[in-house]
């Protein structure tokens, strides 16, 4: 963030993380410019909030030399055994992602969110070998954004599939970005009661976590996906010239 308001003028910029997904929280208000960034992965539930603070120009000719902006990022990630079965197999998850953008007529707002799958080899489709468990998945990717005086809501059903391989760990990981911009607020969840897993029937689902689940008879069996790798919150912005 930098300012110039009258003859006063500053720059900020800051940068926190978390390495177990407690809340991390980062704030700063001068001369009426501001941000607030915050973000969490706590019991596998991911949260990002960016919020900023922007006052509209008052040198006589319309227009400032100050801007804020801020992100935040939060990170949810685990590894999975499904036992069970032979070969390949096909599961599934489900979660439920809400939000809001607000945008001033000088700002932004966005969001983005990705879901994927990897084993953590190095696999090229080319490759007789290589099948496609072997492969990384985008599982689900949005990304939004918001300019202009507006606001927008969000309520949505978040779901994907993807192949695995019986007996073979991968790893499911979960980003959720924020960013707001000269005015702009952004703040989404994404819930972590239905982000779960619906495996084949019969299988059984081990994770590095500690959650062991076994099928139910009706072949669709809930994992609670839990939190493993935390998030990283970030508030900053480019420096622009000053006048005094």
């Amino acid at each position: 963030m930098n300012y110039s308001a009258g003859a006063s003028s500053g720059y900020f910029s800051e940068y926190d993380s978390s390495p177990d997904g407690s809340i991390v929280e980062l704030e700063l208000n001068r001369k009426g410019y501001g941000y607030h960034a915050e973000a969490s992965a706590e019991v596998a539930q991911l949260k990002a909030h960016a919020e900023t603070k922007w006052v509209p120009g008052s040198n006589g000719y319309g227009y400032n030399y100050g801007s804020s902006s801020a992100n935040a990022t939060s990170t949810w990630s685990d590894w999975f055994v499904i036992s069970g079965g032979t070969g390949l197999g096909s599961a599934s998850f489900a979660s439920v992602l809400d939000g809001m953008m607000v945008s001033a007529k000088n700002g932004s707002a966005g969001y983005s969110l990705n879901i994927g799958y990897s084993t953590g080899t190095y696999c090229y489709s080319w490759y007789n070998a290589c099948s496609e468990a072997d492969q990384s998945q985008t599982l689900f990717s949005q990304t939004s954004s918001l300019s202009g005086n507006g606001k927008s809501t969000l309520s949505q059903d978040i779901e994907g599939e993807f192949a695995f391989a019986y007996g073979t760990p991968f790893q499911l990981t979960a980003t959720l970005d924020v960013s707001a911009s000269n005015g702009g607020m952004a703040d989404f969840s994404l819930a972590s009661l239905d982000n779960s897993l619906v495996l084949p029937e019969g299988a059984s689902l081990l994770s590095s976590s500690g959650l062991y689940v076994q099928a139910v008879p009706e072949a669709e069996t809930y994992a609670m996906m839990l939190a493993g790798l935390g998030l990283v919150g970030f508030a900053a912005a480019r420096r622009r010239a000053t006048s005094k």
